[in-house]
Parts: C-alpha cells; structure tokens; sequence
C-alpha cells in the first residue's frame, strides 16, 4: 500500500500560520506562529499496519522491561502517592504490559489498550491479564468504564491530535480521576539544537545528528513543552496537578544519567518548578469533580 500525506494545520489552535524548522525522514517540522506549538505539518494517511507487529518482539520483551523498570515504579509512586485508594486504572498503549503487572500488584484493578495484536496476545497470554483490548479510546468497550487512572506513557508525541485524544481521556475518566503522560520535552530537544556544533566536536552525537522530536517523523508527530502540556489541559478541561522532570529510561543505572537526573531535579526545585530540562516531562492531570 503506498503512503500518501496529507497537510495539517496545528492541532492546539487550529492555524495555518507556521515556519519551517527542519525536514526529517522527507516530513517537514513546523512551528506554529500563533500559539508556539512544533508539530509535523504533512502525516500519513495511511500507515500499512498501522503499528507494526514487527516492534514487538517476544525475544526483546525482558530488555523492554528493564530498559522501563525504573520508570514504571516512579510512575507507579506517583500515583499511589496520589491516589492511595485503589480503583481502576487503564493504560494507553500498554505495549507487554510490564506497567499493568506492576500496578496489579499493587492493588489497582488494571486495563490496556493497545494497536498492536501481537502485544495484546503477549499481556494476555504472559502477563494474565485479560482485559487489554486493541482499541481506540472512543470505542464502546471503554466508552462504558470510567477510570479512576489513565496512564499514557509515550503515546501522545505519536498521535495527529493530542486534542482528540485528551477529550476521549476526559471523557473515561471518573470525577477526580488522574491522568498521567509522558512525552519528550521540547526545551531539552531545543537546547541540544543549539549545542549541535559543540555535541558534533565532541563526538557525542552518533552520526553528528539527533532526532528533533526526539525519534523522527511519522514515529514522533507533536513536541511538547511544560507550557503547551499545561495549555492542553486547560483547552480539554481538565486540571494541571504537576509537570515535572520524568525518571529517564535505561536498561542499567548508568553513573551518567544519575548524575544527570541529580542535576536536572536541582535546578528544577532551585528554580522553583520554573526550569525542567529533562530528556522526558511527566505530566499530571486531574478531571475536576
């Protein structure tokens, strides 16, 4: 099947209004003019798959729970932390559902969605848990539930419209429920743009590039920053709890990254909530009773 694009306005605003940033795998970068959004003004109209099946694979399944472990018990705190009595808590593409079995085990009645059938086989199947459904977030089978917890763990970079899917969030989520998502953060990606001649020098960028939104077009279509992630929020009515640096992934506990999530939650307690120049935001909402 051949793939074929479609120009989009921004998604945020809805306006025409953009400058060109930078092309990456044949997609062109924008950035909105009128309310600052980057996002990918051409997407595909079709992908074939969708998902590709061929991203999960059962042989890398153990990498992908290390690579994330460390990640899934902070976001795991940080709702026990929030929520201490336990409900229902779904999470948006679930991926081997790793984050699923550990909230399981700590009390909360879980659910997935996910686009890949492979992956729902694999939580069913290796994880026992039943109701994970490859589903979209309006399907019938969720429009029913209401979730006391959402959970969308790099999900929301990959999507046309974050405004689509946030609503639909609303809509399943119980009154007072949260909702929790993680996405790249633009102000670091911005940041590593305007070292590239130092990074380049030093040699630590492979291939003397990185990734604007952090992974290339059509995999990453949307940058978000603490500000447009609270402007979301606000736009779909829901109730900004936090914006804060995210625990960042890695299969080991490098010394680097120690040191860097040290330095990053100082200067973002120093600044008074004000600077997060981690790698990954982790957003937290709630739907207002």
């Amino acid at each position: 099947m051949t793939e074929t694009k479609t120009e989009v306005n921004c998604d945020f605003c809805g306006s025409q209004n953009k400058k060109f940033i930078k092309s990456e795998n044949g997609y062109p970068i924008s950035k909105c003019l009128e309310c600052s959004l980057i996002y990918v003004n051409q997407i595909p109209t079709v992908i074939d798959g969708e998902l590709s099946d061929e991203y999960y694979d059962d042989a890398l399944s153990e990498s992908n729970r290390l690579r994330y472990l460390e990640v899934t018990k902070f976001l795991i705190g940080e709702i026990n932390q929030l929520r201490p009595e336990k409900g229902k808590l779904l999470d948006v593409g679930c991926g081997y559902g790793f984050f699923l079995s550990e909230a399981k085990k700590n009390g909360w009645q879980v659910f997935g969605t996910e686009l890949s059938e492979a992956a729902v086989k694999y939580v069913r199947e290796n994880q026992n848990i039943p109701d994970v459904y490859r589903v979209k977030l309006s399907d019938e089978k969720l429009a029913a539930q209401k979730f006391d917890v959402l959970n969308l763990t790099n999900v929301l970079e990959h999507v046309p419209s974050p405004t689509q899917i946030l609503n639909d969030c609303r809509t399943i989520l119980s009154d007072g429920g949260l909702l929790l998502i993680r996405v790249p953060n633009m102000d670091f990606y911005n940041l590593i743009k305007k070292l590239t001649f130092v990074l380049k020098t030093a040699k630590l960028v492979r291939g003397g590039e990185l990734d604007y939104l952090a992974s290339p077009p059509p995999l990453h279509l949307i940058g978000f920053t603490s500000r447009t992630l609270r402007r979301y929020f606000r736009k779909t009515g829901l109730k900004t709890v936090e914006i804060k640096p995210s625990k960042l992934s890695s299969a080991r506990e490098r010394f680097v990254h120690k040191i860097l999530e040290f330095f990053i939650e100082t200067l973002y307690k120093i600044s008074f909530h004000r600077i997060n120049l981690s790698p990954t935001i982790l957003a937290i909402a709630r739907k207002s009773d």
